[in-house]
């Protein structure tokens, strides 16, 4: 968890960094999801999981995103 706003954003600098360097690394990708959910930037989570659906079918993601129920809006 990140409970203060600067560990957040510090994450955040740090994930994006390494996305840019390897945008489709999958360690960078579930850390920025997991993050931006915890954050509660549930529009940027939901980018992060459509990024990680177009190259993965992972059940656990496309919960976040389909369903009756998605955790995740729509852009």
């Amino acid at each position: 968890q990140y409970h203060r706003s600067e560990d957040f954003m510090l994450a955040e600098a740090y994930y994006k960094r390494a996305l840019e360097l390897g945008p489709i690394v999958p360690l960078t990708l579930y850390g920025l999801l997991s993050l931006y959910r915890q954050g509660g930037k549930l529009g940027e989570a939901r980018v992060i999981a459509d990024t990680i659906l177009e190259h993965w079918d992972d059940p656990s993601v496309r919960v976040l995103v389909e369903g009756k129920n998605p955790i995740l809006p729509k852009p």
